[in-house]
């Protein structure tokens, strides 16, 4: 009966977990959809009067390289994998040696405390004996 309980409390704790990160992905990829709407959308271009030459400011010239620019160094790091992935593949690198750190430590500590309980309880037959 008692099994059942914490295999039940297990499962449910288990479904938790699971809905929370499908939640958590969800909230970070759809963010992401969002922007790149509003971002074609902005740099979508009114017609202009073809007849209608307005006079060039230095100023405003500066702005448009700086935009051209901006745009192109995006464009270049948008199909970069290692520019996109990388944050993701050095967290799941680090998560997976943590994983195997705790493992061996987890081992190593049992061990040693088997080797600790087998020492006392050679001391205490020799002593009882």
């Amino acid at each position: 009966m008692r099994q059942q309980a914490i295999l039940r409390r297990t499962t449910v704790n288990l479904l938790i977990a699971c809905c929370a990160f499908l939640l958590l992905l969800w909230g970070l990829v759809i963010p992401v959809d969002a922007r790149q709407i509003a971002s074609i959308s902005s740099y979508q271009t009114t017609p202009t009067n073809p007849q209608a030459t307005p006079t060039t400011d230095p100023g405003t010239v500066a702005l448009e390289k700086e935009k051209l620019h901006e745009e192109v160094t995006n464009l270049q790091h948008q199909n970069d994998w290692r520019w996109n992935f990388g944050a993701t593949i050095l967290s799941i690198v680090t998560l997976v040696l943590t994983g195997v750190f705790g493992t061996y430590k987890y081992f190593a500590d049992k061990d040693f405390s088997f080797d600790r309980r087998f020492r006392h309880l050679q001391i205490f037959c020799r002593q009882k004996c």
